[in-house]
């Protein structure tokens, strides 16, 4: 980074970001991809499970072990599991869905956190500026960690005395990834995406995804009572899905302007699907 500014403004996207600022993305994309396989698989799994029965059943006839005790009571866990599948499958999946947005709020928290350390560790002048030379941190603790922990550990510290934990939906991010110069603008369609996500992530993780007046009050667009038992659609998920990356293609067009690579905003992808 210590490149001219006007220099770098003038190379090409070829000359690339160092690989410790784009491998956190990458990882968070990679990530995010086989909590989509798995997502999938596991739907494909819970639908597989509603013909269970009739193959036990069939099985049992051809070799006439239908009343044999053993056979009777696996076809009665059989129709049974296939009664619970149809019913994830008549309400959308509600189980997995919500597993899978505490999953993806919290990917996005540990990104935040991973690149603020990642820029520690790699441009270490950013630690004198502010809010950095403010930081108190217990120096007999702190010295017993490697590098790495010790980046860590001063990320952690700045979200907490920032008040990160606290923030609900992209203010979550924005005041921590600010402290290493990643400070931007969020469409209003993004900004409201991530703070539903947050929202809903809360009532799932503290209330059993049941609505309270706190959360209908956050998010009124709903239209829910409290005492409604939030269900995570499929269509819901994936919005939240969409949402979650073009955040985060507009944290890789700031990592690429902070590196001097200022036309880059144009070539992101939309997301529009």
């Amino acid at each position: 980074m210590s490149d001219d500014p006007d220099q770098k403004a003038n190379k090409g996207p070829e000359a690339g970001l160092p690989k410790w600022v784009s491998q956190v993305f990458k990882d968070f994309l990679d990530h995010q991809d086989r909590m989509m396989k798995v997502l999938d698989l596991s739907r494909s799994g819970i639908r597989s499970a509603t013909i269970s029965p009739e193959i036990v059943e069939f099985l049992a006839r051809g070799d006439g072990s239908e009343q044999e005790p053993t056979v009777v009571k696996k076809l009665q866990d059989a129709r049974a599991m296939a009664e619970f599948a149809q019913r994830e499958i008549d309400n959308d999946f509600p189980v997995l869905h919500a597993q899978a947005v505490v999953s993806l709020w919290g990917s996005l928290e540990t990104l935040s956190l991973t690149v603020v350390a990642d820029w520690i560790m790699n441009s270490p002048e950013i630690l004198h500026q502010d809010p950095w030379r403010g930081l108190k941190v217990k120096v007999g603790e702190y010295e017993t960690l490697d590098a790495e922990q010790k980046a860590s550990h001063l990320a952690s510290s700045i979200d907490q005395g920032l008040g990160g934990p606290l923030k609900s939906g992209v203010t979550r991010f924005e005041s921590l990834l600010e402290t290493v110069g990643l400070k931007g603008s969020v469409s209003d369609e993004v900004r409201r995406g991530l703070w539903e996500l947050h929202q809903i992530r809360n009532v799932i993780v503290h209330k059993r995804g049941k609505a309270d007046r706190k959360f209908c009050d956050a998010c009124p667009w709903l239209g829910l009572e409290p005492g409604t038992n939030i269900s995570v659609t499929s269509e819901m998920y994936k919005s939240y899905y969409v949402t979650s990356h073009k955040y985060v293609v507009e944290l890789i067009c700031r990592a690429y302007e902070s590196f001097g690579f200022a036309d880059m905003r144009a070539r992101a992808p939309s997301l529009d699907v």
